[in-house]
């Protein structure tokens, strides 16, 4: 799977890099439940987008210490 960038990753979650950690963990979790392959069973993308949600989550709580290989 390709790397996110910090921009890529905000525009997944639709925050800012203003966000509060409460705001970034509401969006996450909205995000992950709408987007879960469980929930979109006739997505063949469901999947993939589901993973880089959570690498968007990753890359922004994580900072600097984020590595992505």
């Amino acid at each position: 799977m390709p790397k996110i960038t910090l921009d890529e990753a905000h525009a997944l979650l639709g925050t800012n890099p203003n966000s509060t950690d409460a705001d970034l963990r509401r969006a996450y979790h909205l995000a992950a439940k709408k987007n879960h392959p469980d929930r979109n069973p006739n997505n063949p993308t469901a999947t993939e987008t589901f993973q880089r949600i959570q690498m968007a989550y990753d890359k922004i709580t994580a900072g600097d210490d984020y590595d992505d290989d």
